[in-house]
């Protein structure tokens, strides 16, 4: 069994379609949302008083010397806004803000370097920033810096400050002059170099592709093709690239055998090296050791005629897609980016930082004239080329370096090594599932009800549309009106000349398996459904363990010692929803009785609040409602009346109540949470990947394909010891030290 499962994040699309409920055959609906009628001219509105969350990943120096100031003079100037600054270390906040996104409670801004940009943009939580900025705005930059925040012609980021870029270093006491050519270089280091006394004409991190790249580029190569973004190392300039490196190492000996970072900074700080080949994160602690060193643009490769060209990038201002377009808050997010990335602040961090910036009159100023360590940076800098934001760049870096170091080793010709690289390389973007996209046609067919009913159905819609948009794909959804429409809704798919169809709910599991079986060459893909063909992948959840974990939950909050679910159809796995919850409640709590009912229909709420009610009148405080429209109307109801509520599927905190807007949302305690968005979105990223795989396919704790929602505004209310108790529950199960004790 091959699992699929990658950490993605919830994309909320909530489209309100409707189908004529006499129509014999539902009709497929296009996934597109209609265009906006104009509005009226309205009154203009006094300013709304907006707090703008923001995340960066400086030190505490920087924090407290440049961006907080910065930070104060914007809030002096629009008292109207305050911005909340939140520190995070660099992976951290990465990891921290995909998810925080998922949850629905991103900060409004992060500021970043540009490699996790294209990170983000793939998994669609961040806003392009096309229509917050104007042209005549965007002009003002460098472009080799604005590159740096766009993924495939689309820009996510705005910089701040440009740099992080290689350079050469020269010792001013060992050389008087900055050659015109490596050819010069090269002679120059070696009358420069004896290795007996401990001395080298030239110190670089040999042995690291990002110390290869420069070179690549000044041989006419460069790591990603700039039409596809796949890999390009099987070149002629790859071989010269790594033959110029074994030179250097082998044949010119100029560099110590196999040098590494640590080795370059240390011969370099005690005058023991000639020339070196650094980033401009290295010049303060030179200054600091006292060397006498100049800085210039690495000289030409005679050979092409051209200079080497280091990957650049910067810290990007960067916007999360929960920021609403026409809202106050968009604009003040445009105004407090608009003035952290322009001329003024930027003239801040350099002076303050000798940071380079991305402004062009910025570029020019005097503080970099009067300073010759930034005028060779400078003069670098324009030599660089924007490192790839594409997440390609990846299986660049880890198949680059076994390579690399073979050749510097002498274990490996630079020919065969390249080969070797392309082939690592083709590898790798096939497993990361980034290699050439086939254009598909896809259509979904609900379980009955709609694709906004905020639980099962939104869920599997929800997957669907962010694989529709970010694979630019033909797409159609058909709403089940009645279990007797499933044959007629796939065959109407089926019949059309659909490459894909996505079913959803157990009870379609037998139209689908059929459809499968009369049509081979179409791909199917089932939520929650059962699959033995080699065309359909059924997408299997272990809603016992979500379940469980839920349990945990009421468990350790009822005050009454009774809790309660509301339930679906007894179907396989509302049933494992159910014995997991009551597994769960006793695993915490022994002494608690649990109440449950099943109700013949996902789509009653009405029954289903009559059920909770039921259940409170009985002493239940916790309510768990695990049967989609049904459920919900059980924990809307009982939130209502003041009990605590766990909602199913997705986080109903988003959904059934809008995100905190709708009456009893801090009675939400969390959502046992199946991860039917990713499951529907990666059996379709499969299909258009061209790496198809039939049969089952489960979702489990194991791969984060189950687990708890946020607390949302229950997160307050809820102890930090049963916060801790259930961090620790869920941790156990995802190691397989606990387990739902449901064998269903």
């Amino acid at each position: 069994m091959r699992k699929w499962f990658s950490t993605l994040v919830v994309l909320a699309v909530v489209l309100a379609m409707l189908v004529t409920s006499c129509a014999p055959t539902p009709a497929a609906t296009p996934t597109t949302a209609p265009k906006p009628t104009t509005a009226a001219t309205a009154t203009p509105k006094p300013a709304e008083k907006v707090t703008i969350t923001f995340w960066e990943q400086e030190g505490d120096d920087i924090d407290a010397n440049i961006l907080d100031p910065l930070l104060n003079e914007f809030m002096v100037a629009n008292p109207d806004i305050t911005v909340e600054r939140t520190h995070y270390g660099n992976e951290d906040l990465r990891t921290q803000f995909q998810t925080a996104s998922l949850g629905g409670e991103a900060p409004d801004v992060i500021r970043v370097p540009n490699d996790p940009i294209g990170v983000f943009a793939v998994m669609g939580i961040v806003l392009p920033v096309k229509d917050m900025f104007d042209q005549a705005f965007l002009d003002t930059f460098l472009p080799g810096a604005l590159a740096g925040g766009v993924l495939r012609g689309t820009m996510y980021g705005i910089p701040d400050v440009y740099g992080n870029h290689l350079m050469l270093l020269y010792n001013k006491n060992l050389v008087t002059k900055v050659p015109a050519d490596w050819d010069e270089l090269i002679a120059t280091a070696k009358g420069l170099t004896n290795e007996a006394a401990g001395t080298w004409g030239l110190v670089m991190n040999i042995r690291e592709p990002f110390w290869l790249a420069p070179f690549l580029g000044g041989y006419g190569g460069w790591a990603l093709d700039a039409a596809t973004d796949q890999p390009t190392l099987g070149t002629p300039e790859m071989v010269k690239t790594l033959q110029f490196l074994n030179d250097l190492n082998n044949v010119h000996k100029i560099v110590p055998p196999g040098c590494d970072y640590n080795t370059m900074d240390t011969l370099f700080k005690e005058g023991k090296a000639a020339f070196c080949v650094n980033g401009d994160w290295s010049l303060s602690g030179y200054t600091e050791a006292g060397v006498n060193y100049g800085t210039a643009a690495m000289p030409m490769i005679k050979e092409t005629g051209k200079y080497p060209s280091p990957m650049t990038s910067g810290k990007y201002w960067v916007i999360s897609n929960q920021v609403e377009k026409g809202t106050a808050k968009f604009d003040a997010v445009k105004k407090l980016v608009t003035f952290m990335t322009g001329e003024a602040t930027q003239q801040v961090w350099l002076e303050k930082n000798k940071q380079l910036p991305s402004n062009k009159i910025v570029a020019n100023s005097a503080a970099i004239e009067s300073d010759p360590i930034l005028q060779g940076s400078m003069a670098q800098l324009a030599n660089g080329k924007s490192m790839p934001t594409a997440p390609e760049l990846r299986c660049f870096w880890d198949t680059t370096r076994p390579g690399q170091e073979g050749v510097v080793d002498g274990s490996i010709t630079p020919a065969d090594a390249a080969a070797k690289m392309q082939q690592d390389a083709d590898r790798c973007i096939k497993e990361a599932g980034l290699g050439q996209k086939k254009q598909i046609k896809v259509g979904l067919v609900t379980d009955v009800g709609k694709i906004n009913d905020g639980t099962f159905n939104e869920f599997a819609y929800t997957g669907f549309m962010r694989a529709v948009e970010e694979f630019g794909l033909q797409s159609a959804f058909i709403e089940t009106l009645a279990p007797t429409d499933y044959e007629k809704n796939i065959e109407q798919f089926a019949k059309e000349g659909y490459d894909m169809i996505i079913t959803v709910g157990f009870m379609i599991n037998d139209a689908t398996t059929a459809a499968a079986k009369k049509y081979p060459n179409i791909k199917f893909a089932g939520v929650d459904e059962g699959s033995d063909q080699p065309n359909f992948a059924g997408l299997l959840f272990s809603e016992d363990q979500s379940g469980f974990l839920a349990g945990c939950l009421a468990g350790l909050m009822t005050k009454s010692n009774v809790v309660g679910i509301v339930a679906g159809m007894e179907i396989p796995p509302v049933i494992k929803f159910r014995k997991g919850y009551e597994n769960g409640v006793k695993y915490v709590n022994p002494n608690a009785k649990v109440l449950g009912v099943y109700i013949d229909s996902f789509v009653d709420a009405a029954r289903g609040k009559e059920a909770a009610l039921s259940q409170m009148a009985e002493g239940a405080d916790v309510i768990f409602g695990a049967g989609g429209q049904t459920g919900s109307g059980g924990i809307m109801g009982a939130a209502a009346q003041g009990a605590w509520v766990i909602g199913v599927d997705q986080d109903e905190y988003l959904t059934t109540f809008g995100k905190g807007s709708v009456a009893g949302a801090n009675k939400l305690l969390s959502s046992a949470v199946k991860r039917v968005d990713v499951a529907v979105y990666n059996a379709i990223k499969m299909a258009v990947m061209d790496q198809w795989q039939g049969g089952n396919v489960l979702f489990e704790a194991k791969n984060d394909g189950v687990g708890l929602a946020p607390y949302h505004d229950a997160e307050s209310a809820i102890p930090q010891e049963v916060k801790d108790k259930l961090n620790q529950i869920a941790a156990d199960m995802k190691a397989g030290k606990v387990t739902s004790g449901v064998t269903l």
